[in-house]
């Protein structure tokens, strides 16, 4: 018990004597709190960039999503059939002046109802290299022949998956319009 108060009496002699010397003191007693409360809720980012220092790993880049003019580009017209879950399919036409946005939201040229399928989902766009299919940082992502993607060329035949919708791209081979 006399170690306790003999702290206290302490802790009082340091605020009647030095009052700015204290209030430095427990702001930094803050600080460090508030510096492990931040490194704790932080601490996958902070793990991974001292991993990535370690390793000398860099962080995977993103694949960037062009957005804006479509090129004049002289591409043929392709489609999508779609596979519906109940049966039957419905096809969809690609022209190569502009992106075929795919998901739930009404003015997408693609409307799939389905509550796991994002509201701007997916979109194809047409580039130098061909119709790029991007996934639009959906939450349950877009597969081609069953691979998770960011962003890929599409090829005939190419089967993608928009759970719980399968789709098929073909390439029609008539000059677009």
């Amino acid at each position: 018990m006399p170690r306790n108060v003999f702290a206290i009496s302490k802790i009082e002699k340091i605020l009647k004597d030095h009052p700015v010397k204290f209030a430095f003191i427990m702001l930094g007693v803050c600080g460090v709190f508030v510096g492990v409360l931040l490194l704790l809720s932080y601490s996958k980012v902070v793990f991974k960039a001292i991993s990535a220092l370690i390793t000398g790993k860099k962080k995977a880049e993103r694949t960037r999503i062009p957005t804006g003019k479509i090129e004049n580009l002289s591409l043929l017209n392709a489609r999508l059939i779609l596979k519906e879950p109940g049966g039957g399919n419905k096809n969809f036409i690609i022209t190569p002046r502009k992106e075929f946005w795919i998901g739930r939201d009404e003015d997408n040229e693609l409307i799939l109802k389905d509550e796991t399928i994002s509201r701007k989902h997916a979109k194809i766009r047409p580039e130098k290299e061909g119709y790029v299919l991007y996934d639009m940082l959906s939450r349950n992502g877009t597969r081609v022949n069953r691979k998770k993607i960011k962003g890929h060329v599409l090829r005939n035949g190419d089967e993608i998956f928009i759970r719980p919708y399968s789709l098929i791209f073909d390439e029609e081979g008539e000059e677009g319009e």
